[in-house]
């Protein structure tokens, strides 16, 4: 009976929507975001980039190899071999829309081996970028 009430004196009710289960979505989904992100960060190498007044910061960080002074040359932080550096290249290039490559060295790398570095980027079908730092940077 007091169904028909209501309906007389115009207070029939209509579907709600909770406030609290939508906040609980709303923090559900920046978890999932906030664990499923990956922040770039660079490699913990022992590298000092050489130094470049015209050096400029990448707004999104690319595929990068790393070429140490001890001569040893790492791909997004794993150590590879230059015979495999070219096929891992070419399997990360083909499924990234970015081509670019960044090749950072150290100032005390052997040019000879960051030419066949560079060499072997293009040959995998990247654009070579090189990393420097900035005047009063660190590393």
């Amino acid at each position: 009976m007091s169904t028909i009430l209501e309906r007389r004196r115009g207070k029939r009710k209509g579907p709600e929507i909770g406030i609290a289960p939508l906040v609980d979505l709303v923090f559900l989904l920046l978890i999932f975001f906030l664990l499923s992100s990956t922040l770039e960060k660079e490699r913990a190498l022992p590298v000092k980039r050489p130094q470049a007044s015209t050096a400029a910061a990448l707004a999104r960080p690319p595929l990068a190899v790393t070429v140490t002074a001890a001569g040893t040359v790492h791909m997004e932080g794993r150590r590879v071999g230059l015979a495999e550096l070219e096929q891992n290249l070419r399997e990360a290039l083909a499924s990234a829309r970015d081509r670019r490559i960044l090749v950072v060295t150290d100032e005390a790398a052997r040019a000879g081996l960051v030419v066949r570095v560079m060499d072997t980027c293009r040959k995998a079908g990247g654009e070579v970028l090189l990393a420097a730092r900035r005047p009063g940077q660190e590393r």
